[in-house]
């Protein structure tokens, strides 16, 4: 039987982002480092809240995202304003699925 890690997560994706953009060295080759690399943070972030439910999940963490979802965004106990997304849900395992599918689209773009 396969499990599932509980939701939220205990260091969620928004977690993990703050704590990087609050503790990293910013490198002195970026031109504008403390607008750069917040933006490509939210950039991945997005993509991440908009892809997981079409390309990140496997077949049986469907069932609990669809109640992930029922619970943080269209439940009718949720209060206009304050749905979450899902990288203030999901964490770091679900992330590392994204960048190997990242990289697996960028190996793809390039062998064409």
């Amino acid at each position: 039987m396969l499990k599932l890690d509980p939701k939220p997560a205990r260091y969620t994706l928004s977690f993990s982002y703050t704590h990087l953009l609050t503790h990293i060295s910013f490198p002195n080759s970026l031109r504008e480092p403390k607008l750069v690399l917040p933006t490509i943070v939210s950039g991945l972030t997005c993509y991440f809240d908009r892809s997981l439910g079409a390309n990140l999940l496997y077949r049986f963490e469907r069932p609990q995202y669809a109640a992930v979802r029922k619970e943080y965004i269209t439940g009718g106990h949720v209060v206009l304003g304050t749905e979450k997304e899902m990288s203030q849900v999901y964490g770091a395992e679900h992330l590392l699925r994204m960048i190997g599918e990242v990289n697996l689209v960028f190996f793809l773009a390039v062998a064409e």
